[in-house]
Order: C-alpha cells, then sequence, then structure tokens
C-alpha cells in the first residue's frame, strides 16, 4: 500500500487535472476554484525554487550526519563502512516514512533527496568490499528497493531507477554466458524492453494502479 491515505492521492490528481484544464482554458475560473474546494488534500508539495532549496539542505544534512556517525565509531575498516552505508539507507527511509506521516511531503524536495539517498547508500554497500558478482548484487537489490519506492511513495524518478537497475542486472547475467552472450545481447535486451512495454500496458489499465499511471506512462 502507498504511504499516502488514498483520498488525498485522488484528490490531487483531480486538482492536477483541473490545473491542466484551466491553464488550457478547457474550464472556467470558476469551475476551477469550486474543484479546488470540493478537492482537497493534506499533501505538501511547494514551488519549484522551495524543493530545490529543501533538498541541498537536505543532502547536507544526509552528508554531515554520515560523516559525524563515522568519526563516533571511528570507522576505518571496509566492513564498518559497508554497515555504515546500509544503517544510512535504513535511517533515510525512516525519514522518509515519518516526514510523510507527520507532515504530509509529497514531492516537496526533502522525500525526493531521502529516496534518492535510500538507494545511494544501500548501492554503495555492495561497493566497499571487492567481490564476485557485486555489482549483479548491487543492481538486483537495488532494483527491489527502487520498486517498493516507487509504489510506496508513487515516485517516477524510483521507477525510472528500478527499471535501469533491472536491464543492468540482466545486462551483467546475460554476458556471463561468454562469447554467444556478447554477440546476442543486443537482441535479448531488445525483446526485454518489448515485453515490458507490453506488460505495462496491461497494468497501467488497472484501477488499482491509477495513483502510479504517471510512473508507468514514464517506463512506457
Amino acid at each position: 500500500m502507498t504511504a499516502y491515505k488514498n483520498e488525498d492521492l485522488y484528490n490531487r490528481l483531480v486538482i492536477d487535472d483541473a490545473s491542466y484544464a484551466f491553464h488550457n482554458k478547457l474550464i472556467t475560473e470558476d469551475s476551477y476554484k469550486k474543484i479546488l474546494g470540493a478537492f482537497k488534500h493534506h499533501l505538501y508539495t511547494p514551488n519549484y525554487f522551495i524543493r530545490i532549496g529543501l533538498g541541498v539542505l537536505t543532502f547536507v544534512a544526509i552528508i554531515f550526519m554520515s560523516l559525524l556517525l563515522g568519526l563516533i565509531g571511528a570507522i576505518s575498516i571496509m566492513t564498518a563502512l559497508t554497515g555504515l552505508c546500509f544503517f544510512m539507507s535504513l535511517l533515510c527511509y525512516g525519514a522518509i516514512e515519518f516526514f510523510v506521516k507527520q507532515k504530509y511531503y509529497y514531492n516537496a524536495g526533502i522525500d525526493n533527496m531521502l529516496l534518492v539517498s535510500v538507494i545511494m547508500f544501500l548501492y554503495g554497500t555492495f561497493l566497499i568490499n571487492d567481490f564476485s558478482n557485486q555489482y549483479h548484487y548491487a543492481d538486483f537489490f537495488s532494483f527491489l528497493a527502487c520498486s517498493w519506492l516507487a509504489y510506496r511513495f508513487t515516485d517516477s524518478f524510483m521507477a525510472v531507477l528500478a527499471y535501469i537497475f533491472l536491464f543492468t542486472f540482466l545486462f551483467l547475467t546475460y554476458l556471463q554466458i561468454g562469447s554467444f552472450g556478447t554477440a546476442t545481447i543486443p537482441f535479448v535486451m531488445m525483446i526485454f524492453s518489448g515485453l515490458m512495454h507490453y506488460f505495462l500496458s496491461i497494468i497501467v489499465s488497472r484501477q488499482g494502479m491509477k495513483f502510479h499511471k504517471k510512473s508507468l506512462d514514464i517506463l512506457q
């Protein structure tokens, strides 16, 4: 289930459609104001300049937090750095859940930067220490995390990242076949992309996915 109330998401969709219709002169100003009054929601989405500012401040806070925890733990070995990255990933995810529940942030800059930080630290968890097929594990688990975040927070960017990680995972896995894999990889990935497009075209029309329609349309 999503982190937001369905009523808030639905009302937000109605208002977005009404805004598009009003700015394209498809409805009158009076009708637009009536829609705004009838379909209220609690989701907080500031203008782009405030979003950018909040996102930058959040990024700085995350960096300082990770450095502070690193200094407190006197981290110097790779295993400890791996643990720090994984802990920061969980911490950022917990912060998103908290801000969404308490402040109703929805593309407010803070939540966007926290989402990116979850994946950044999670991916880094697999790259600090060298081991066999580390990029396979990093891509696979990042794909799972991005898929959950895209669904949970109806985030289009996370949906795109999920597809990229899945694409890369399959690419690296198929190359392990050898020379045959190298020769046929373009055709295999094109077939995979075609199947994904077909699959997305099926689920995008489902009623239960109406809040994720924008993400699915972007993926298609």
